[in-house]
């Protein structure tokens, strides 16, 4: 049975596929508790007792309470990121004349097998320029479901249950569409503001679409 606390949980990793949007979500809980932003190029004089955060290149995040007369601290640390699968820079190519992939980077400690025949999307920031020359930077989340890797079928691969290995240059690549012309810079383009003229570049990530839930006959295991 889900109590508020693990529904919350839930909602923020489903709102956080990238560590831009981990930051994103967690300031937004962050000013519900009152927390004032302060920038790293600024200097910080006379603070006032209370709290506050920092926010590093989009992907990082530091908060904090303070009193002031109080030299002492205490720390807690945690990670904005997941192992992943990271799109490459210019990572679109063709296989087979007509597949259109996307290459694809494996990011940390990532369980390979888990990958295959997903539901992916994937999200994180772009930067582009617009109609004016100027360059703009967008955090995105496409949501729908527009890529998946695909397993070959058992009859073409007999040993895939037993002592299998995965060569990720070759087998983990997301298959995107069957239209040769269809790149993934051309797909960011609908999620980008309509002045945006083209893509520079991009920190992106495939990641599962299905939603958190409870499983278990009393719903007492969390799986996301």
């Amino acid at each position: 049975m889900k109590n508020n606390t693990i529904s919350a949980l839930m909602n923020f990793i489903d709102n956080s596929p990238s560590p831009y949007h981990a930051v994103k979500s967690a300031v937004e809980l962050l000013k519900k508790k009152n927390f004032t932003e302060l920038h790293e190029e600024k200097i910080w004089k006379n603070l006032e007792t209370g709290s506050y955060y920092v926010i590093r290149q989009g992907g990082s995040l530091i908060a904090f309470n303070y009193k002031k007369g109080n030299n002492s601290y205490r720390m807690i640390g945690a990670h904005t990121d997941s192992p992943c699968l990271k799109v490459r820079p210019n990572g679109s190519y063709l296989k087979a004349g007509q597949h259109q992939m996307v290459g694809v980077e494996v990011y940390g400690g990532v369980i390979l097998s888990s990958w295959f025949d997903r539901d992916l999307s994937f999200a994180g920031r772009v930067f582009s320029r617009n109609k004016k020359g100027k360059l703009q930077s967008n955090l995105i989340d496409i949501k729908e479901k527009v890529a998946v890797v695909p397993s070959l079928a058992i009859h073409l691969n007999r040993e895939c249950n037993q002592n299998r290995t995965i060569n990720p240059q070759l087998e983990m690549s997301p298959l995107l569409s069957l239209n040769p012309k269809e790149k993934l810079e051309d797909l960011l383009m609908d999620y980008l503001p309509k002045e945006t003229s083209e893509v520079i570049s991009f920190d992106l990530s495939f990641y599962d679409t299905q939603k958190g839930s409870l499983v278990g006959s009393r719903g007492e295991f969390l799986m996301s």
